[in-house]
Order: C-alpha cells, then structure tokens, then sequence
C-alpha cells in the first residue's frame, strides 16, 4: 500500500496530484478524512474532530501533543482534521435573557458582527446543580462509579456529572456541565469503576460477593432549570479566521449577551516599551499571551462549550536582534504560534537572550489570528 523507491504513493480516497499524502490546511479550512485506517500525522495547529449525533456538533479531539500522530477509522464522513485557528469556537452567556420561547434553535438567532460564523441557540432545557439522590445509596464503593446523564433531544447539550461518595456510600453529586435542551429531567445512573474490587463485574471473575453488594442499575433524578432563558450558544460553523473577537446580535431583542470564545494564535507582535540596556544585535524571546482565557462570566455551568472548550498552549516567539538598547520587531520568528488562546491582546513576556542586563523591561502585546497548517495522511491495511 505504500509506495517504495521510485513507486509513486497510493493514497485511496485521494486524488491529489502525483498521489501526494501531505495535506495544506490553511486556518479556518477542514479536510473529511476518507473511508479506512489512517495514521494522521498532524500539524501543530489543526484538530481531529468527529460528528456528534447528540449534539450535532463536530467535537475536537483533546490534543495532547503538537505534531503527534493518531490512528483513525473513518466511515468517510464523520471524521475530519480542522484547522480552526483564528476562528470562533464558542461562547460564554453573560446575559440569558428572560422571557423566550424554550427550544433547540429557531425560536432565538444570534448573528456575529464578523467572520460569517453560524449559531444554534438553545432556550431552557438546563439542569439543576442540586440532584437528588435515592433512597438507597449503594455500599461498598471503593471509587467513585462513573455518572451516565440521559441525553437530551439531538441538537441540545448533554449535561455530565460526578459522584461523591464517603463510607462506600453516595453522599453528593456535582453536575460538571449543566448541559442546555432537556425537554424532561435526564436520569443519573451510575456505573461501578472497573477497578473497584467490589464490582459485580470482578466478583463474577472470581471475588468474593460482598455482604452487601454495590447496586449497578442505581439512579438519581435532577429538575430542570432555565425556562425562557438561553442556556447555551453553540457554533453549528466557525465560519473564517478573524483577528479581533466579534460581538453578536440577538433576535428577537432582548438583554441576552454573549461573549465569543476564540481561537486564536500569535502571528506577531506589537512593541509597546521597547526598553533600555538590552544591548545591540542581541537574541530575545517572547512567550505566554496574558491572559489566555476570556475573563467573561457565564449565566450556567457548561464548560465543555464555554471557556473550556479550547486547551490553551503558549507561544514562543524569538526576536533575533535588538537596536540601541531597544527590542524590535525586526526579524521576529514564531517558533510556536500557541493554539486556542481565547481572546486578543495579551501581553507577551519578554526575556533577553544576551549578556546585558535591561535597565527598563520591555512590553509587548500579541497580534492574533490564524495560522496555516498542513497534515500527512498515511493509509493501513485493515
């Protein structure tokens, strides 16, 4: 399947020109991987993304490390590597408006001031942080089971939770994402971890039955929250890079505000001190972008569509010389543009790289947007 010395490369599914396996992926463009096996070997910006039939949303894969490489079973059309950088990828509601027609989107829209972007907003349907546990609450945990929380109709947010438990009992659970779309209260039913030697799973491998085993088909129910307001904004398309954060409008009117969660790379820099004593022709380096994460505060608790939605990685940038004491711009290098930084204009630090000590640190802000990226595709036999 792969070609050898002088063999041209067979990439199934592709038709790029002399067969080539190495993809660009300019910012805010996305590639469907074809039917098969791959090894994706990506670049540092771009994103492995599946179709969620819940949500109906393309979920980012958590990307652990720059330019690793990922195993993929693709059906040809719910996998895709994204390069979403400088494009918005969620919002925080800082105002949930009142009064409002509960719903999956189209009883609310909402229309960015830029970038082209589209958005489903979703009225009512949250969950209430306060669960109430049963009756019985189980024995003889020696973890925590895993929560599984009923879904809400395709196009809403599931919510996600945590057990507490003391004395191998539930005493608590936290909802972790308040979720957005419930037309009825989901159920809470816990799972045993497969390492608790008390779970049923491991007795019937040979354990001990406890006296008072762990009750798998265990749940709790929860209220809803919410009605008339907007619980969740969610991207249906991240539309094109941009580099300062759109605002957004609402229709009908009414006091709801949003802010856009970015993300963003450093692309340059702008030199707002230039500082003294750094010396002549000397190396600095910039890096971080304070702050990182939007500062905005949300109505619900659903990280997994708000501020958590991006894993924040810091930039490196060099500025191979400096002028009369001063750092420029002159030369500047990005070794890393970051990835996911949320909102633009945070301030880079800077390090001299030289013999001189500065008499007057330097300040510099980041110029943000998007980064273009490329990826190689490799195809395995089933």
């Amino acid at each position: 399947m792969l070609g050898g010395l002088g063999i041209p490369l067979s990439v199934k599914g592709l038709s790029y020109t002399g067969g080539s396996n190495a993809i660009p992926l300019p910012a805010g463009t996305a590639f469907i991987v074809p039917p098969g096996k791959w090894v994706v070997d990506g670049g540092p910006y771009a994103f492995v993304q599946f179709f969620d039939p819940i949500t109906l949303l393309w979920r980012t894969c958590a990307q652990q490390t720059p330019d690793d490489s990922t195993i993929i079973v693709s059906d040809g059309a719910n996998v895709r590597i994204a390069n979403l950088t400088g494009c918005v990828v969620g919002a925080v509601i800082t105002n949930a408006g009142t009064g409002l027609t509960n719903g999956i989107g189209g009883t609310v829209t909402a229309t960015p001031s830029a970038g082209g972007s589209t958005w489903r907003v979703i009225v009512g349907g949250a969950v209430n942080t306060s669960v109430t546990l049963p009756t019985f609450k189980g024995a003889n945990y020696t973890y925590p089971p895993a929560v599984i929380v009923s879904p809400p109709p395709p196009g809403g947010i599931p919510c996600t939770a945590k057990a507490v438990i003391s004395a191998g009992a539930l005493t608590s659970i936290t909802v972790t994402n308040q979720g957005a779309g419930y037309a009825s209260p989901p159920t809470f039913t816990f799972v045993s971890d497969p390492k608790d030697p008390n779970n049923p799973a491991n007795v019937a491998l040979g354990g001990v039955l406890p006296t008072n085993p762990i009750n798998p088909i265990l749940t709790a129910t929860a209220t809803l929250t919410g009605s008339g307001t907007v619980t969740a904004l969610v991207v249906v398309d991240p539309g094109n890079p941009l580099t300062a954060t759109p605002t957004f409008t609402f229709s009908p009117a009414s006091t709801i505000a949003a802010t856009a969660v970015m993300n963003y790379t450093v692309t340059s820099i702008t030199v707002t001190a230039g500082g003294a004593a750094y010396g002549n022709a000397q190396q600095y380096m910039l890096f971080g972008s304070n702050p990182a994460i939007t500062t905005a505060t949300p109505i619900y608790t659903n990280p997994a569509i708000e501020k958590g939605i991006t894993q924040p990685r810091m930039p490196l940038l060099t500025g191979p010389s400096t002028a009369g004491g001063a750092i420029q711009t002159t030369g500047l290098v990005v070794v890393d543009a970051g990835l996911g930084l949320q909102v633009s204009g945070g301030t880079m630090g800077v390090i001299p790289a030289g013999n001189s000590l500065p008499t007057t640190i330097a300040q510099a802000t980041a110029i943000v947007g998007g980064t273009d990226d490329s990826f190689v595709l490799m195809p395995m036999d089933s």
